[in-house]
């Protein structure tokens, strides 16, 4: 059976990337749950707005939490192992 879907009311929402303070780096990640595995991804940059690093990550089974946990701390990982100290995460 096939169904029909009526959107009546849509709104976007602007968003933009603000910028760490002065030798800080920023690392936005997000982790999700579909179909029974779960997946994430993420980019670190520096505090002029410069990609450091972008990664995607196959995670397996899991829930959404764990996603979520498992791509930040592989996130986290790769600024320490590079040094990259003074990260925010948003």
């Amino acid at each position: 059976m096939l169904m029909k879907l009526n959107i009546v009311d849509s709104s976007s929402v602007p968003v933009r990337w603000l910028k760490p303070p002065l030798l800080f780096g920023k690392m936005n990640s997000d982790g999700s749950y579909v179909g029974n595995s779960t997946r994430g991804g993420g980019i670190v940059r520096d505090s002029m707005g410069t990609c450091l690093m972008v990664f995607i990550l196959p995670l397996g089974s899991g829930t959404n939490n764990t996603a979520e946990t498992n791509v930040f701390l592989f996130g986290l990982r790769w600024c320490i192992n590079n040094g990259h100290n003074l990260i925010i995460n948003f």
